[in-house]
Parts: C-alpha cells; sequence; structure tokens
C-alpha cells in the first residue's frame, strides 16, 4: 500500500503474544500488528485468486497407527476462480510415517496432491485425508508443513503443530482386577499370570505398543489367572476392526455355556445384529441382547467400555455413553475369558476378532463416565480437584466450598492450595494453603514468597492478607471417603476488586501432583468503570465438556451499540492467543473472525447476518442466523462452541471490549472457565 491508500480503524484488541498479519476478505484489506489494532481499506480492492491452506487433526498418541489429519484448501470470497494445476505439498516430521494421502478429485502420490478444475472464490475443494503412523517414540510435539501452489494464485503455507500425548499404563484406577498391555506377550500385568495366544494369533503395531492381532476366523487369546469376575463390573480395549459382517466381532465372552457373557461389535446378521452394525451388544446367555445405540468405524481406532453396576449395562465409544440398559451379568473365573474369541463351553462356534485389540482391562467395579473418559485420554491422575461452589458470582463477602477427591481415600491427600487472582500468579492474591495431615489453613504473603502464620481448622478461626480474609467455622471441614470440602467464607477488599479466577489444586501425602485448574470465576466489586465500554457478561459461566455447547457474551457501550469496536473472546488455559480458541468480532461490518493456530492471523471471516462456521485446530464455532442481537446498550453474540483434546483438561474465557476509535478499551476480563476433561 502506498500513501495514497485510504485506510478506516477496525479497532481489534491485541494481547501481549505474537499477533500480526493481513487478510483479505469481502473486497477488503485488513492489515493487524501487535499492539497497534487493524486497519481496513477504505475501498474494495480486486484480486486474482489467492488459496489458503489449513490442516487439521484429532488428538494423536505415541505409538499410534493411521492416525488421521484432514487438510483443506480454499479460495478466498470475492476472488476470482482458479486457473491450472493446483498442488498441495505434506512436509512430515521424522516420528510420522505417511500411509496415504487422498481426497475426492484430487490425484496423489506419496505426499503431493494435485487437480485442476476451477474452484471460485469464497469456496474450498473437497478435503485431502492424511493417515500416518506415529512413532512409540515421538517427542512431545511435532509439527507437519502443508503448502498449495499454482492456480493463479501465491503460493500459501500452515503448520499444524501436533501435541502428541502419551499412554502411560492406566492401571492406577481403583478396583482394577486383570489389564493385557499386549505388548508381545498375553501376560496380565495385575495378577502376573500369562495368557495363550490359540490358533495362530500373533502381535503388531497397537494404539500403544503392540497389540494381539486376531484373524477374523478362529485365533483368540485365552486368560488365565484365579480372579473372580462377580457383581458390578468394568470390560475396556482399544479396537481396531477390519469389516464387521455376518456374526459380527466378539472383543471378550466369559463364563461357561448357559451362563456366559458375550461382548461384541454387531454385523449384518444374527440374533444380536438388528439394530445395524458396528454398535456394542453383550450376548448374556439366555437372554435378548443389550445393544448400544451408538457405533464406532471400522479400519480405525476406538476405545470401547461396558460397565454393570449391578443393575444396569451402559456402552461407550470413546468416552461417548449409550442409553442405560437394565440387565444382568453372570459371575466367573477371569481364567474363563477370551479375548477376541467366540469360545462358549471350551469351543470355536463362530468367527474370532478380524483386527486388533489392545490395552485390555477389567475391573471389579462400575466405572464412571469420566473415568472411562480419563482411560481413553490416558489422564488416570491420582487425584484433583472437584469443585468450587458456587463457581461463579459477584460479590465481596463470599461462603464457598472448596472439594478436592482422591481415589486412595481423603486420608491420602496432603496439600490443597486454592489461588484467586487473574491470572496463576501467587504475588498479591489470595492464595490458600491447606495442610490436611495437619489441619491447617494458611495463606500466602502478599509477595507469594513465603506463608503466614497458621490457624487450626478444628475451631472457628480467621487469617487474611491484603486481598482477602478466610473466616470458618469448627465444622468447615467434610471428609466422606474419597472426597474432602472446605467451607470458607472469603471477604475481599475494594482494592482487590475485578474479575478473578478461581485456581485449585491437590497434592498427596506421596507428593503426586494434579496440577493447578482454573474452576470458577468471581467477580469482586471494586472501582468504578471508567470506560464507555463493558463486557457486561457471558452464560453459562461454568461448563464441562469438549461441546458442542451454546453460549452468549454480551458487551455494552454508554454511548450505545454503534460506538462498539471490536469485541474479543479468547478460550485457552492462560492469556496467550497461540493454540487458542480466539475471535474477533468487529462490530461496524458484523463480521466474525477467528485467529489461526499460531497466533500471528486472522483466518478469513464470516458475517454474523447469516448462519456459519469457524474452526482452527482447537476449537470449531458455529451460529444461527442474525446471532447478533441489541438491546439498549447491550450488544449480544450467541455461538455454539465445541472444543478438541489438545486443549487439555480446561479452559478460561477472556473478554474485552474496545470501541469505535479506541479510545475505551476494557482490556480483557476473566469471565468464564469450563472442564474440557
Amino acid at each position: 500500500m502506498d500513501a495514497g491508500d485510504h485506510w478506516q480503524n477496525a479497532n481489534n484488541n491485541a494481547i501481549p503474544t505474537y499477533f500480526s498479519g493481513v487478510v483479505w476478505d469481502r473486497g477488503y484489506l485488513y492489515a493487524a500488528t501487535q499492539g497497534q489494532g487493524v486497519l481496513r481499506s477504505q475501498t474494495p480492492l480486486t484480486t486474482s485468486p489467492i488459496l489458503s491452506v489449513t490442516e487439521t487433526h484429532p488428538p494423536v498418541y505415541a505409538g499410534q497407527a493411521s492416525a488421521t489429519y484432514t487438510v483443506t484448501v480454499s479460495n478466498v470470497a470475492l476472488s476470482t476462480a482458479t486457473a491450472g494445476t493446483v498442488t498441495v505439498a505434506e512436509t512430515l516430521p521424522a516420528a510420522l510415517a505417511l500411509l496415504s494421502m487422498a481426497g475426492s478429485g484430487w490425484n496423489c502420490s506419496a505426499a503431493v496432491c494435485a487437480r485442476s478444475d476451477a474452484l471460485p472464490g469464497g469456496s474450498s475443494y473437497p478435503p485431502i485425508t492424511l493417515r500416518v503412523n506415529i512413532s512409540a517414540n515421538a517427542p512431545a510435539q511435532v509439527i507437519n508443513q502443508v503448502s498449495v501452489t499454482g492456480g493463479g494464485s501465491a503460493s500459501a503455507f500452515a503448520a499444524d503443530p501436533s501435541v502428541i500425548y502419551s499412554r502411560p499404563r492406566a492401571g492406577t484406577l481403583a478396583g482394577i482386577l486383570a489389564y493385557w498391555p499386549a505388548d508381545g506377550n498375553a501376560l496380565d500385568v495385575v495378577s502376573g499370570t500369562s495368557g495363550t495366544l490359540v490358533n495362530g494369533g500373533t502381535y503388531a503395531p497397537g494404539r500403544v505398543n503392540q497389540a494381539f492381532s486376531l484373524n477374523g476366523l478362529n485365533s483368540y487369546v485365552q486368560a488365565a489367572g484365579t480372579a473372580l469376575v462377580a457383581g458390578p463390573r468394568t470390560l475396556t480395549a482399544w479396537v481396531y476392526p477390519n469389516a464387521s459382517v455376518g456374526y459380527g466381532m466378539p472383543i471378550m465372552t466369559g463364563g461357561p455355556a448357559g451362563t456366559s457373557d458375550y461382548l461384541g461389535i454387531t454385523g449384518t446378521g444374527g440374533t444380536c445384529n438388528g439394530s445395524g452394525q458396528y454398535r456394542l451388544y453383550v450376548d448374556h446367555a439366555y437372554t435378548p441382547c443389550y445393544i448400544g445405540n451408538n457405533t464406532l468405524s471400522p479400519s480405525t481406532w476406538s476405545h470401547v467400555a461396558v460397565t454393570f453396576d449391578g443393575g444396569t449395562i451402559q456402552f461407550y465409544i470413546n468416552g461417548v455413553a449409550s442409553q442405560a440398559i437394565t440387565g444382568a451379568m453372570y459371575d466367573y473365573g477371569i481364567a474363563t475369558y477370551t479375548i477376541g474369541g467366540n469360545t462358549v463351553g471350551g469351543s470355536t462356534t463362530k468367527p474370532s476378532f478380524n483386527g486388533l485389540i489392545d490395552e485390555v482391562q477389567v475391573y471389579s467395579r462400575s466405572l464412571s463416565a469420566a473415568e472411562i473418559r480419563a482411560l481413553m485420554l490416558g489422564n488416570t491422575r491420582p487425584l484433583s480437584p472437584s469443585s468450587v461452589s458456587p463457581a461463579s458470582g459477584a460479590a465481596s463477602n463470599q461462603p464457598m466450598t472448596f472439594t478436592f477427591t482422591d481415589p486412595l481415600g481423603f486420608a491420602d491427600l496432603g496439600v490443597l492450595n486454592i489461588l484467586i487472582n487473574n491470572s496463576l500468579d501467587g504475588r498479591r492474591s489470595c492464595y490458600l494453603a491447606y495442610s490436611q495431615p495437619d489441619n491447617v489453613m494458611y495463606l500466602v504473603s502478599d509477595d507469594g514468597g513465603s506463608l503466614l502464620p497458621g490457624a487450626s481448622l478444628s475451631a472457628q478461626g480467621s487469617i487474611s492478607n491484603s486481598q482477602c480474609t478466610l473466616n470458618w467455622t469448627a465444622s468447615a471441614v467434610s471428609k466422606n471417603g474419597n472426597t474432602l470440602a472446605l467451607s470458607l467464607s472469603i471477604t475481599y477488599p475494594a482494592s482487590f476488586g475485578g474479575n478473578r479466577i478461581i485456581y485449585m489444586a491437590a497434592r498427596d501425602v506421596n507428593q503426586n501432583n494434579s496440577g493447578w485448574m482454573p474452576m470458577g470465576v468471581t467477580q469482586i466489586p471494586g472501582a468504578p468503570q471508567t470506560t464507555t465500554t463493558a463486557v457486561a457478561g457471558m452464560s453459562p459461566q461454568i461448563g464441562t465438556g469438549l461441546g458442542p455447547a451454546p453460549y452468549t457474551f454480551t458487551f455494552s457501550d454508554t454511548q450505545g451499540v454503534q460506538d462498539l469496536g471490536v469485541q474479543n473472546l479468547l478460550v485457552n488455559n492462560s492469556l496467550d492467543g497461540r493454540q487458542a480458541c480466539y475471535l474477533a468480532f468487529v462490530q461496524p461490518i458484523n463480521v466474525l473472525y477467528l485467529v489461526n493456530d499460531t497466533g500471528d492471523g486472522l483466518l478469513p471471516g464470516q458475517s454474523t447476518s447469516a448462519a456459519g462456521t469457524l474452526s482452527n485446530s482447537q476449537c470449531a464455532v458455529t451460529w444461527a442466523s442474525n446471532a447478533v442481537t441489541t438491546s439498549g446498550n447491550n450488544l449480544t453474540l450467541s455461538l455454539s462452541m465445541s472444543f478438541t483434546e489438545s486443549m487439555g483438561n480446561s479452559v478460561i474465557f477472556y473478554l474485552a471490549s474496545r470501541d469505535g476509535t479506541d479510545a475505551n478499551n476494557t482490556g480483557w476480563q476473566a469471565m468464564g472457565t469450563r472442564a474440557l476433561q
């Protein structure tokens, strides 16, 4: 742009991270620079094709076979159609080995795909799917590089960072009876007894290290051991089924003829297959089959589980529960189990599992949905913060209850921490440390460097620093089974006013640590508002799960909604625009933008006057037509948001509001939290 070009201010909030770039959208050019806001060209410009490329992926794991990555090529809205060959080239890090690269209409060879059909402006080609094997020794993070060239457009590039999750052995959950990792042997690592591969069963690369590889004819694994499977129980495994036809596939069978239970995957025929293929079911001898209502996919890894609490059966596929089914299961010895075999009464009566089975576990209790998900994610921490109540609110004096959980019992808990501040910083904060063995509560000094004198919670008491005063009664501590709850009344001075995040962490007596988790937010009254703009609220302020979930975000301006400029929403585990779900709504032009994964540019925006969707590797955001509503001085943005597991255990919602002249800026305000896992 030369000095004669005309620009107008689009006023984007800047954050103290990497943020700069230029984006073409709807005939206008937007230029953003860290700390400088956003400028928009005064008049529409013309352009040739402008291609962009993105790459996304679900959570991936060390040792994973056939992990999928998706590449999408788009042509920016209002640009001309492409002409000539468009070529996509993928560069993989050493830890990822390419299996295949293909997409509808694409001609692919090795890691390069091409096509010559014209792509109009505002459109995308069908996606390209990559399948890769991930090394068992992969580093904690790798980065894929993808480029698109040709078609009359300048070249475009994208980086797709992959967090490589490890899968620690998941036997730390209480009540485990048996565990077959399938790492080159049929050993049950809980009892130390070894099973046997029968009729040609072998080992192959698995979900974690190796897996049982079964031929779909008559191969299976015969378990051994003396444990009794009786009453409530849970069976879990990772499975990679090939096409399930005919009578379907067995995952595990247990018990003698007449009193057996058969956990399998439905096929195309047989007495248990009337509800369609690829559903989980239990054939409980001499009763109608129990069949789940969710399905898994062939030729890919899925985590499966069935729980029985004594009267109800529940199936899970990749952590998602089916309907609850009233039913029963028989009691029998662990040695009657076969993995992948259809052997009831000692003989193979139907085809065995066709594919791979890995990480098989049996528990003597019905695991919760959260525990099933923890097993799937390899995230079986022995202890954690559970909740804070209330998890949101606005008061200078607030009774609060903080609850912690330890599967080994409350007596295993050591020091429990609570930190209330606008970031994870112990300085000038309300920072509590409770010693469970000593039953003593401490506050951290204002400088965050030392503990103030503590006080016993066995009697009524009070302690304070410059940010808060704690009061409690003689019944402040409640202990029951695996949980411990602290009931405190907290008073804050006006000097500590503002939107504060409630972080919690737990450590046990063996120094295992849950790590800090944002559990809620509190709005503490303080100094009067000095800006015309304000972050008026969000709903709900607390949530759980990956979503999708509906949200409303409200901003206000005492000069009227027409005075609002850019309204920002950043979702991450800290105030960082990298690897975040970072949105910018430009009120003057009614367009919503999403920042890219690296936090250094805007992805193509969309108008909120019609239904739309935006996504990056951290989140997908959708909305219905007329997603923006106004009332008086308030503007409300209604969105549906879902998140990927790469964002970790929990996230914080930060909001900020600026006016159209950049004279009034609220700065970032912590308004909500969500536990993702």
